[in-house]
């Protein structure tokens, strides 16, 4: 009986990881999976916390995406990240312990928990952004 409790926590407190995009990157993530950005993949403990974080740095997306994926504790191609300023993430409301972690490989889109992906309005989005951003990259697209 042990060894299934023992199972089911090992479940419960699992090393889910999230990676937060703008929502205009859902297309290529689900053909590709999640590339790697200057040579890592961004991700942090905190669900919330990623979409907090993603949301700030890019105000000129309007809808936000967590996309959860598994990596076993201790695996190594996930370490923590250094990137994240600890009194921004604690501004944020995010624990700095969880806020980001970084993996060496690109997440292929199998790795990925599409059922419990969860969309977020992003509450730093500006029109004037997006408009400024449309114009610098010249994308006439319509916003996402």
């Amino acid at each position: 009986m042990a060894d299934a409790f023992d199972r089911a926590w090992s479940l419960v407190k699992a090393p889910w990881y999230y990676h937060a995009t703008p929502m205009e990157n859902l297309g290529p993530i689900a053909a590709q999976g999640i590339k790697s950005n200057f040579g890592e993949v961004y991700a942090s403990r905190d669900e919330d916390g990623a979409a907090k974080w993603i949301g700030m740095t890019r105000p000129q997306s309007r809808q936000i995406i967590t996309l959860p994926f598994w990596r076993d504790e201790g695996d190594p191609r996930m370490r923590p990240g250094i990137d994240h300023s600890p009194i921004l993430a604690r501004i944020l409301g995010i624990d700095p312990e969880m806020a980001s972690f970084v993996s060496n490989e690109p997440i292929p889109p199998e790795d990925i928990d599409w059922p419990n992906a969860m969309q977020y309005e992003n509450p730093w989005f500006s029109e004037e952004l997006q408009e400024q951003m449309r114009r610098k990259t010249g994308d006439d697209d319509e916003p996402v």
